[in-house]
């Protein structure tokens, strides 16, 4: 009978979160990664969740361009 309680656990324990795959996305985004940040997000992430948080967060930040854009130009012509 193996040993549970001394086993390692599996990369499938150790998945990244939505919340610390948002902020692995967005340094990236910022582009202050390194190497070894990469290779720790893709060991604990699927392809499919760094893709779909990718994918939201760039939403998100061209909303929030399009808002500062209509906000300025709003200002601008008032």
């Amino acid at each position: 009978m193996p040993d549970i309680e001394n086993s390692t656990p599996t990369s499938q324990d150790q998945r990244l979160g939505f919340f610390a795959l948002l902020r692995e996305i967005l340094w990236s985004f910022l582009g202050v990664r390194s190497g070894l940040g990469y290779e720790k997000t893709f060991a604990l992430a699927r392809p499919r969740d760094i893709i779909l948080v990718g994918i939201f967060a760039t939403l998100v930040f061209i909303a929030l361009l399009v808002g500062a854009a209509y906000l300025a130009i709003s200002l601008a012509t008032t």
